[in-house]
């Protein structure tokens, strides 16, 4: 009867063991769980980041669009004037042309005269 109390005894030692190995791995597998758990919290933080930096970076590639527009807009403007202003040059040059014929004319006229 002592050898079966013994061996009984034998095996809630060994079984005690068992548990306590068991725990052992419970604790290491719920830490890993912990972590897991910390670091998929840090990639959804960073995603959102990412995806606010992504709006941001988005808001100010239109506003440098904008900006690029008006200034291809502006410069249609100034080349406009600027033609419009060689054109005026031009008739001017034209004019001031047909005043100096003029005045010669005036002046071969004058010489004549005289």
């Amino acid at each position: 009867m002592f050898e079966t109390v013994d061996l009984e005894v034998e095996k809630v030692d060994k079984n005690q063991k068992i548990t306590a190995q068991s725990l052992n791995q419970y604790d290491a597998i719920a830490k890993t769980i912990r972590l897991t758990s910390d670091q998929i919290k840090q990639v959804v933080d960073s995603t959102g980041h990412q995806s606010e930096e992504t709006k941001q970076i988005a808001q100010q590639v239109d506003i440098i669009t904008k900006v690029a527009e008006d200034t291809a807009s502006s410069t249609e403007e100034v080349a406009a004037a600027v033609e419009q202003l060689t054109a005026s040059l031009e008739e001017l040059s034209s004019r001031a042309s047909e005043l100096a014929a003029i005045a010669k004319d005036l002046e071969s006229l004058d010489r004549s005269i005289s």
